[in-house]
């Protein structure tokens, strides 16, 4: 399901709910159920946000291809609810270069600040994600961390990944896979150690090729750091000829599973500077990925 479909699902949801305080399981259940039969929020009841938002949604649905009746909502939008950060990302998601870009993910992530900072992320804290209306501000900040970090802005982008960690520990972006390469390629050994402990149990692509470079970072080549090599190169036998490729990668997909090469260019994006900064990096796992298909054959 397209994310925009997802977000749209729980909004109306959402809106369902309402201000309902100490729901019960039977409460909740007749809820989904009305949900489910197709029940949603009269118009006519929707406030000037929701019904902004309502807008930003048939936005998406008319770009790229009808551009200025997409904009035209958009502009509806921002008028019915200037501090509208939905409007503000759907904008950034179809700007045409990347000033543009930029400075409509400045405008989202202004008015979330303004909405959710304060008094209202000291108390919700730990769960933002939980909270559907903060979505698109913090969609508005991972993206401006990429922007950062593709311009090896490397320190506002690592401000921005930990804010949304904090926000959200739990990690339903992802954000320690953008964090973590760059917390090696900044040196920051203790950082990396702290984010890394948060998920020891997790033993993805992403983590296991950061574990392998962040030990021979620290201890050189060894036993121990040949072996989360050997560990990481069997979880996805992609990822190191993309390592170790002169070309860059143009496109990654919008999805990707684990142990597939889309898994593997995810990660090459997000960390093959970091192993090219790294001296004597690329040798290594040159050496350890000819020793690993040997012992295949």
């Amino acid at each position: 399901m397209h994310n925009k479909e997802h977000d749209r699902m729980m909004t109306e949801l959402s809106r369902l709910i309402g201000n309902q305080e100490n729901l019960t399981q039977a409460d909740l259940e007749k809820i989904v159920n009305q949900f489910n039969s197709g029940k949603t929020v009269p118009k006519a009841q929707l406030t000037p946000q929701q019904q902004a938002e309502d807008l930003v949604y048939e936005a998406y649905e008319l770009f790229p291809n009808k551009v200025e009746e997409a904009l035209k909502k958009i502009e509806k939008a921002l008028k019915l609810n200037p501090d509208c950060i939905e409007a503000y990302e759907c904008l950034a998601n179809n700007a045409p270069d990347l000033e543009m870009h930029l400075g409509y993910l400045r405008k989202g992530i202004e008015a979330g600040m303004k909405i959710f900072g304060g008094k209202y992320l000291e108390k919700n804290r730990g769960h933002f994600w939980g909270l559907t209306e903060t979505r698109p501000f913090m969609r508005c900040l991972q993206q401006l961390a990429n922007a950062f970090l593709l311009t090896n802005n490397i320190d506002e982008a690592v401000s921005i990944l930990e804010m949304l960690l904090d926000m959200n520990p739990n990690d339903n972006q992802g954000i320690r896979y953008q964090l973590l390469p760059a917390l090696l390629e900044l040196g920051e050994d203790d950082k990396y150690k702290k984010y890394d402990k948060l998920f020891n149990d997790e033993n993805s692509t992403f983590l296991l090729f950061n574990r392998a470079l962040f030990a021979f970072k620290t201890k050189g080549k060894c036993l121990a750091s040949d072996n989360k090599l050997k560990a990481a190169i069997e979880a996805n036998k992609y990822v190191a000829k993309k390592l170790l490729s002169k070309s860059q990668l143009r496109t990654i997909a919008d999805s990707y599973s684990w142990g597939d090469e889309n898994e593997a260019k995810y990660y090459v994006v997000m960390a093959k500077r970091v192993w090219q900064k790294t001296d004597g990096a690329l040798e290594w796992l040159t050496s350890e990925t000819s020793k690993t298909q040997i012992k295949r054959k």
